[in-house]
């Protein structure tokens, strides 16, 4: 898994930091930023051999949010990303007739949770993501459909100065839905959105 690289690089950094006051005045408060995401999203629908879908790209985005850090060093707080999606591809056959798999956009609100030294901050992500990506019957009028499913992962944040970091997220997206009509027939659909992301954050 993707998530074990960030994991353990975090755990190694970890282990030799310990946490100040100056954890609070480094990571406390409103920040914002710009995003590059490798995204790997998959749709399959249910026993289907054909109707199969899969596709790697990379997209850009935004994101902002707010920390609260303790005097410990636990720091938690609301974030929301916003990414581009790319879902092109069609398939047809097995009495499906024509489905097309489509999305334009990803957009999670979470929490992060974690831990916080002056230079550093370990957390994990706990969220949704809300998307138009899904796998639909060609030609119908369908396409403005949003589904809203679970979102987790973990991250890992450097502060390069005062005001600005650098961050690392590993998170899956749900894209499950349940029957979805294909001409006469009902079938679910099952896949994810699995990204990594690279972001740039200034502090306000």
């Amino acid at each position: 898994m993707y998530y074990r690289s960030i994991v353990l690089a975090g755990a190694i950094t970890l282990a030799f930091c310990v946490p100040t006051a100056e954890a609070q005045e480094r990571w406390q408060g409103l920040y914002g930023g710009i995003a590059i995401a490798g995204q790997n999203v998959t749709a399959n629908v249910e026993r289907s051999a054909i109707h199969r879908y899969s596709e790697d790209a990379l997209s850009l985005g935004v994101y902002g949010g707010k920390n609260f850090v303790s005097a410990n060093g636990f720091v938690w707080g609301p974030d929301v990303l916003l990414t581009s999606l790319s879902t092109p591809g069609a398939r047809r056959g097995e009495g499906l007739g024509t489905t097309s798999f489509r999305g334009s956009f990803l957009l999670s609100p979470r929490v992060r949770l974690g831990f916080a030294t002056d230079n550093v901050m370990f957390y994990g992500v706990l969220g949704a993501g809300i998307t138009d990506a899904t796998v639909r019957s060609a030609g119908r009028g369908d396409g403005g459909k949003i589904i809203a499913r679970a979102a987790y992962g973990v991250g890992m944040e450097f502060a390069t100065s005062e005001l600005w970091s650098v961050r690392a997220e590993a998170v899956t997206y749900n894209l499950n839905v349940d029957d979805r009509s294909f001409g006469f027939r009902t079938r679910d659909i099952d896949g994810d959105i699995g990204q990594i992301s690279i972001g740039l954050s200034r502090k306000f």
